[in-house]
């Protein structure tokens, strides 16, 4: 679940940055398929693959797991 949630945290920052699916994926080397299987949930990427995901959107991915933390403290 955590992973997925992050997954969605990604996605936000795509929406934020304005960067379409297809041009992460290009980026990435994989299909577009590949990742709106993540955005639906059908499959979720490795862990390294979601640091090649903080990478190529130049973001450090323990400042989005922090953010995540964050938000999920507020929640409860």
């Amino acid at each position: 679940k955590i992973l997925r949630e992050v997954i969605m945290t990604f996605i936000e920052l795509l929406k934020k940055k304005r960067i379409k699916q297809n041009d992460l994926a290009s980026k990435l080397g994989i299909s577009q398929a590949s990742i709106s299987y993540w955005v639906t949930g059908k499959n979720n990427p490795s862990l390294a693959m979601i640091q090649k995901i903080a990478n190529v959107m130049d973001c450090e991915l323990d400042k989005v797991l922090e953010c995540f933390i964050k938000n999920k403290e507020k929640e409860e």
